[in-house]
Order: C-alpha cells, then sequence, then structure tokens
C-alpha cells in the first residue's frame, strides 16, 4: 500500500481540487494507495467538506495535525503531494520537511520550487492545475519499484547539503561579507 500525503492549509489554490480528481482517476486503476490529507480548515475549504464530497475509502482526511500526529504522517507517507498554484507561494516549508523526512515530493514549478524540487531527481514537477499529470506522476510513483525510495534518499540528501540551519547561516554569512 503507498501512502501519498497533503500537508498544508486547505485552501483550493494549494492544489486540492486537483489533488481529489487524481485520487479519483487513480483509484479507478489501483485501489493499493492511501492519501492522507492534513491542514487546517479556511474560509474556502473544510476537512468537513471534503469528506462530505470525495467518498473514496483511499482519502482520510485528519484536519490540522501538529506535535506526534503530525510525525506519524510524516513516518507513514512515501512521498508529499504539493499541487500547489497559490499566487502567493514563495518557499513552502513542507517542501522542506518532506525532503528531511527523505521523501519525494510531486509538486509544481511555482515560486522557489523549482529551486527547492530537482526534477527527476529529488521528486517529479507537473505543470500546474494538471490533475492527469498528478494522476499520472501518483502512479509512475506507486508503480516504479523503488523510484520513490531513489528519490527520497536524494532528497535527503539535498536538504542536508542546502538547506540545513548551518547551511543558511553560512550562506547568510558568505553573502553579506560579499555585499
Amino acid at each position: 500500500m503507498f501512502e501519498f500525503l497533503y500537508l498544508g492549509n486547505l485552501i483550493p489554490a494549494k492544489g486540492i481540487p486537483e489533488l481529489l480528481e487524481a485520487c479519483h482517476l487513480l483509484s479507478e486503476c489501483s485501489p493499493d494507495f492511501i492519501c492522507h490529507i492534513a491542514g487546517a480548515d479556511t474560509k474556502e475549504l473544510s476537512a468537513e467538506t471534503i469528506r462530505t464530497h470525495h467518498k473514496l475509502p483511499q482519502l482520510i482526511i485528519h484536519g490540522a495535525v501538529s506535535g506526534q500526529n503530525k510525525l506519524a504522517l510524516w513516518q507513514r507517507a512515501q512521498a508529499l503531494v504539493f499541487p500547489t498554484n497559490y499566487h502567493n507561494e514563495c518557499f513552502p516549508l513542507v517542501i522542506l520537511e518532506a525532503m528531511q523526512q527523505g521523501l519525494p515530493v510531486i509538486s509544481t514549478p511555482v515560486g522557489a520550487i523549482p529551486d527547492m524540487v530537482i526534477h527527476e531527481k529529488t521528486g517529479l514537477l507537473i505543470p500546474t492545475q494538471d490533475s492527469k499529470a498528478l494522476f499520472h506522476a501518483m502512479l509512475r510513483l506507486m508503480n516504479s519499484g523503488n523510484l520513490a525510495r531513489k528519490l527520497g534518499e536524494s532528497a535527503a540528501t539535498h536538504h542536508r547539503k542546502y538547506f540545513t540551519f548551518c547551511n543558511f547561516e553560512n550562506n547568510l554569512i558568505r553573502i553579506l561579507a560579499e555585499s
């Protein structure tokens, strides 16, 4: 059973409608997956609305999570799915968390995401608002043997090399010294 995780506020522009559609498509060809959706309700969308309108047995809607509940989801997940098209998306920390956990990321080329997720190396980048591309990326990770593990290992290495606090601090000091 392959387990995907979406973790973020329940804002439609974060790609939740596309994720739900991709899960419906995926359930038609392979029921052997779970998609955890975790995040705080917003005025646009709530966990209860998703539960009411999308009754797939593969969907587990958690609502807002933190602490041990969040850690448990990271430990179960085999890939982060973050198909955002949010106009204010900059540098989503959830992607760094996934990489730190050794998970591959399926996301979109929005904001700084292409600087974080290297297509075919640390994850898969798909076009925004494209549920079929998301479906194909999810199916690929499910059916490609060790692809998810390989991308996840590369993501963890990439995180250690570029995104730890120590690296951030050293880069900031270097930039300030050069100016």
